[in-house]
């Protein structure tokens, strides 16, 4: 049996006459736009069930549900009208769904993300633009992709999951900005916080370094752990929440930020197959160096996220402290026509404070502008207000158990906006190759500066009121 023959192989096989040869015409799902947001839609296959992506989350509501026909008949098969026993049950149409996704938004983030991978020769490259005010995802691409209209064609299945949902990894040094709001929220350290860095940290009998032994020892501030990414300092940040060292207070107040405030390794719930919830290792010492493991936790390793749960925690942290639940769905609407608008719902309050929120809006504002000198393509109009942190994450090599020092994960969490931060950015370029530098700057950072340009360019950004 054949399905999905085109309408002139139909007419040439029936025109054979073949005894027994038949044809059938079949619904079959189209889309229309080719592989725009393909892992974002999934695709429904050949039995009609919605596989992957928005088609697997919303099958029930897209599909509808079935009739039933049930009659007692005599023996010419007539139905007996009087028959306590005939049934029908009459089939309720599916529903249409409009997404919150912008088009044009998606069909240029696509664009940059394919640019990306194509000249990292990356294993994948993922970006997630978010209303951080409202947890509206206005695009999510991913690439490589796939056409949904011809998903039969796939060889490699992993392409069907969208990895900024589905994929959760260690994110590297964006993880600081969770690690410094929480330490400014908890009133540990403030946005002028300044320290002496000792440049390295023993703990465990293991080394906690900066990207050179020694580097960034001697008196540092707030801004400046941000600016040069120092491990020591979100380790230093870390023992401050714990009083002065590591210790089980420290390890619970973090795990507390991670996890209730910032909801990491918990699903968003956001319409989607396949939505990876991370971990975040429990904070109780069970002799298993769990002060390494948090120190690492600090400065974005030992733990996993997806980009989607990055996005929703930084909304929180830059937009006053109110977590909103990631969402695609921006409406429904029936086969009478009656429309259900689905509205922002926010899942937590007081994720940070007000006043942590300005404070790092400030400092990663402060970050960007530092980054223009070694990279001019991070000017921005001062007009506008664009914060973000770089993340070089390690990759743990499956069969060692060991961190891999051949290849890394560049990753971006950043905002655009005015006044307030308007759209939420976040950038995982997985496993880049052909870069000098750091993966974080040199393959992460260029697609969130093409993304924010992009927003300001076309999108209407509101500008600063003065």
């Amino acid at each position: 049996m054949q399905r999905r023959v085109s309408a002139e192989t139909n007419k040439k096989i029936l025109d054979l006459q073949y005894p027994g040869i038949a044809s059938q015409q079949m619904n079959y799902r189209v889309y229309p736009q080719g592989t725009m947001a393909a892992q974002v839609l999934g695709f429904v296959n050949n039995d009609g069930e919605g596989k992957y992506g928005l088609e697997e989350s919303l099958d029930a509501t897209l599909g509808g549900k079935k009739g039933r026909l049930k009659a007692i008949t005599d023996v010419n098969g007539v139905p007996l009208a009087a028959s306590s026993e005939n049934l029908l049950i009459q089939p309720v149409a599916g529903k249409n769904v409009t997404l919150t996704l912008d088009m044009g938004m998606q069909a240029q983030v696509e664009n940059i993300v394919k640019s990306a991978q194509e000249k990292f020769r990356s294993k994948n490259v993922s970006a997630i633009v978010m209303e951080t005010n409202t947890g509206a995802v206005k695009a999510m691409a991913n690439y490589p992709t796939f056409d949904p209209a011809n998903y039969q064609a796939v060889e490699d299945g992993t392409v069907f999951q969208n990895y900024s949902v589905a994929s959760p990894i260690e994110p590297g040094s964006i993880t600081k900005v969770l690690t410094i709001a929480a330490g400014i929220d908890s009133g540990v350290i403030t946005k002028d916080t300044s320290y002496y860095d000792p440049g390295k940290w023993t703990i465990d009998g293991a080394k906690v370094l900066n990207v050179a032994e020694g580097t960034g020892s001697g008196t540092q501030t707030i801004k400046s752990l941000l600016n040069l990414s120092l491990n020591t300092g979100a380790t230093w940040t870390l023992m401050q929440m714990g009083g002065g060292k590591l210790n089980d207070s420290g390890r619970i107040k973090l795990h507390d930020y991670f996890v209730n405030h910032y909801r990491l390794s918990k699903t968003t719930g956001i319409e989607q197959g396949y939505e990876g919830s991370g971990f975040v290792t429990e904070p109780e010492d069970k002799d298993n160096g769990i002060n390494i493991t948090y120190a690492n936790t600090s400065f974005g390793q030992a733990y996993s996220a997806s980009a989607l749960q990055m996005a929703g925690a930084m909304s929180a942290i830059v937009n006053g402290g109110s977590y909103y639940q990631p969402r695609l769905v921006a409406e429904t609407s029936d086969a009478t026509g009656d429309i259900m608008t689905k509205k922002p719902v926010v899942l937590q309050r007081g994720v940070v404070s007000e006043k942590t929120s300005r404070s790092m809006v400030e400092l990663l504002d402060y970050v960007t502008e530092e980054h223009v000198a070694g990279f001019p393509y991070m000017r921005f109009d001062s007009r506008y207000s664009v914060g973000g942190k770089t993340g070089t994450a390690q990759i743990t090599d499956e069969k060692t158990g060991l961190y891999r020092e051949d290849v890394f994960n560049g990753t971006f969490l950043g905002y655009v906006g005015g006044d307030t931060p308007q759209y939420t950015i976040v950038v995982y370029n997985i496993e880049p190759r052909g870069y000098g530098g750091f993966a974080g700057a040199q393959t992460g950072q260029p697609v969130f500066a093409e993304i924010a340009h992009m927003l300001i360019n076309n999108y209407d950004v509101k500008p600063k009121k003065s």
